[in-house]
């Protein structure tokens, strides 16, 4: 015998318009019971009430025909295109619903109450309840009855609705109704961007939102003046950036709304954006009139450190950006003030190194960025091929011509502090080098390869024989990072090839040490070839080890000057235990059952720089190993959830992409990128429900 009741005793008659979440609750007020616990009476809870709501928004109506007479009802398609869309969270809610108190006491709560920009009934006119004016909770569907709260109080606050919100209500509801579903997504989008990106009070919103249905930009355009007013430093285009679509979907002429805000208006009183305002990077370039290439490489370069929560750049950081921008009237054009669009096609150089250059302050900006953009900005930059320089001073290549000098060593030479010289960022970052200065370098200072060819022998080991000698370099690799070692000439004076056959007892031909030198202690050093035998790799593979092993390279204090290389002892072997502890991909392929070219994907983004490749082969450590097969196990991509499921992986994309099914989201901290990936107790959760959803 079953346990269920075969039939609903009572199946209350579907108004048109009404909400489903008001059919199911009308059925279980009946018995003054929660919905799931009367459908559990009838066997026909199957799940969470949020997940049975999303299938009567989406059209499925197995559960609502049982419980109700559905024969002058359908869902409004408008609420149907919303509810299977991608991004239905942005329009309803599953968990939370608003409530009328006098369409509660009439029986039945229209569909367009569960659209989230809609705040006030348009029948009564009063405000919707979102809250329970005795427990102060969200109203949810999970409540016993339309005019109670789970907490089996009634919802009876009742609030005058202010006229713009009323308007903007029986607006909606007169689209919804003659299905003008563009009009309603421009109506509804143009307040939800008003009150959530400008933070304008609901009443504001709804008004501005009504006008801009009518083509009427005025009261906009008010507001846009005030925020350009409360921050001077910001063009136009950066205060109406997240409205600038709407414009265009309401058929407003873009350039004549800017204009209009343009406009100075002496009695305005200047508005401040919240501080929680931002720009997309798409906002961003529309503010800046830039191509996505340039935006993207500013945004990288230039504002990489400024984005805010994943979604932009946030305002603080835009008013400094374009602090650096704020221009002075006083200073005429000149024919050394520039454009960026002409300096970047004259020199080649990226947007970003300009920026850079004047964030930095080597560069001067001499006007602000107008409605016509970054790339119109004047900068002060002298594009004249004829070039004067100073008395006393001479270029690079003038510098390397008169010392005989490369030009690597030369700026050596700049960097250990032995040549002085003043930097041109406005002539490409170039170097100009005092002549006197040079004349103090060529009198008083010698290259080791100049040294050399005075001395007819080989650069490389010279060093070593002049250390021998007690001749030390001043300036090196090793001593201060530049790139030649240079010796003062005092200390090599007299210095002759007699001297340097001294040395060569130590260090004879090409630096090699003599048969009675001191040789490096085998038990704590190893050469490269003994660690390659060791290890099983060739002589190029042993740098790399150095970096994602435990093996350490070295210089014994009685190492040749030979380029021979040492190794110690010690972290060859633990490198060896190191290595053979290593996990082979083909067993984790083997254990996860996903191709070898996904399971590298998903490792490289789940663990940066996890994967080790040894004589062709990929590794990964034991930890790395155990992290990703822990992660592979609780979170599935589309092929595994397809296969636990039974279906397609194009029916899993259709799911997410539905709303059915949800990927996690980026600010997860178990997020990889691509491709997308769900939680395994979801997928297991969702069989449960997957014979009520065809695939497509």
């Amino acid at each position: 015998m079953s346990k269920h009741i075969s039939q609903a005793i009572f199946r209350p008659k579907a108004f048109p318009g009404e909400s489903p979440g008001s059919i199911l609750l009308r059925f279980s007020g009946a018995v003054f019971e929660k919905p799931t616990t009367a459908l559990s009476a009838f066997g026909l809870n199957d799940g969470e009430l949020c997940q049975l709501m999303r299938k009567f928004w989406r059209g499925d109506t197995t559960i609502l025909s049982q419980i109700a007479d559905l024969s002058d009802w359908q869902l409004e398609p408008y609420v149907l295109a919303k509810s299977n869309s991608r991004c239905h969270r942005d329009w309803m809610s599953t968990r939370h619903v608003s409530v009328c108190p006098d369409c509660a006491q009439e029986g039945h709560l229209p569909v367009t109450h569960d659209l989230k920009t809609v705040d006030t009934c348009a029948k009564h006119g009063l405000k919707l309840l979102t809250h329970c004016p005795h427990c102060t909770k969200p109203i949810s569907w999970s409540r016993p009855s339309l005019t109670h709260c789970k907490c089996f109080k009634p919802l009876d606050s009742r609030i005058k609705a202010s006229q713009n919100s009323l308007r903007f209500a029986k607006k909606v509801d007169e689209l919804v109704q003659s299905r003008g579903e563009k009009a309603i997504d421009n109506l509804m989008l143009a307040k939800k961007v008003l009150s959530t990106r400008y933070q304008l009070s609901s009443d504001s919103a709804a008004e501005i939102a009504l006008e801009l249905h009518d083509g009427n930009t005025q009261s906009l355009s008010v507001f846009m003046g005030r925020f350009v007013q409360g921050h001077p430093s910001l063009n136009i285009r950066a205060v109406i950036a997240p409205i600038s679509d709407l414009l265009s979907d309401f058929g407003i002429s873009e350039d004549d709304f800017i204009a209009r805000v343009a406009q100075k208006q002496p009695r305005l009183k200047a508005a401040y954006l919240p501080q929680s305002y931002y720009l997309t990077r798409t906002e961003l370039m529309y503010a800046l009139q830039t191509t996505t290439r340039v935006t993207s490489d500013l945004w990288t370069k230039n504002l990489h450190s400024q984005q805010v929560d994943g979604k932009g750049v946030e305002l603080a950081s835009l008013l400094t950006f374009y602090a650096h921008f704020v221009g002075d009237s006083a200073i005429q054009p000149q024919g050394n003030h520039r454009t960026l669009r002409e300096l970047q096609a004259a020199t080649k150089k990226p947007y970003s190194h300009f920026v850079s250059g004047i964030i930095d302050g080597n560069y001067k900006a001499v006007t602000a960025i107008q409605e016509s953009g970054l790339p119109d900005v004047k900068i002060e930059f002298d594009l004249s091929t004829r070039d004067s320089i100073p008395t006393g001073y001479l270029t690079q290549r003038e510098t390397e011509a008169y010392l005989h000098l490369y030009g690597v060593a030369v700026t050596s030479a700049r960097q250990a502090g032995l040549l002085r010289a003043k930097a041109q960022p406005d002539r490409w970052n170039r170097y100009l080098y005092e002549r006197s200065s040079v004349d103090h370098f060529m009198k008083n200072y010698v290259t080791c390869g100049q040294l050399a060819k005075q001395l007819s022998t080989s650069a490389k080991p010279l060093k070593r024989k002049l250390e021998y000698l007690g001749i030390n370099p001043i300036s090196g690799p090793d001593i201060d990072g530049t790139t030649l070692y240079i010796f003062a000439t005092k200390s090599i004076k007299g210095l002759t090839k007699a001297q340097l056959a001294i040395a060569e007892r130590e260090y004879r031909g090409v630096g090699r040490k003599g048969a009675d030198a001191p040789r490096p202690d085998k038990r704590r050093w190893m050469t490269a070839k003994d660690v390659t035998s060791l290890l099983q790799v060739s002589n190029q593979k042993l740098k790399y080890l150095t970096r994602v092993t435990p093996l350490v390279e070295g210089v014994p204090e009685t190492s040749s000057s030979k380029a021979t290389r040492y190794f110690k002892r010690d972290s060859a072997e633990k490198a060896k235990a190191f290595i053979d502890s290593l996990v082979p991909i083909d067993e984790l392929v083997r254990s996860t059952g996903l191709s070898r070219q996904k399971l590298l994907r998903r490792i490289r983004l789940l663990i940066r720089d996890a994967v080790i490749t040894i004589n062709k082969t990929n590794f990964v450590t034991p930890n790395d190993a155990q992290r990703f097969l822990s992660h592979s196990r609780d979170y599935w991509c589309a092929d595994t959830a397809a296969e636990f499921l039974g279906c397609k992986r194009f029916d899993i994309n259709n799911w997410r992409k539905m709303g059915v099914l949800d990927a996690i989201p980026p600010t997860d901290r178990n997020f990889v990128g691509t491709p997308h990936l769900y939680l395994r107790t979801e997928i297991e959760k969702f069989r449960r429900y997957q014979q009520h959803i065809p695939p497509r």
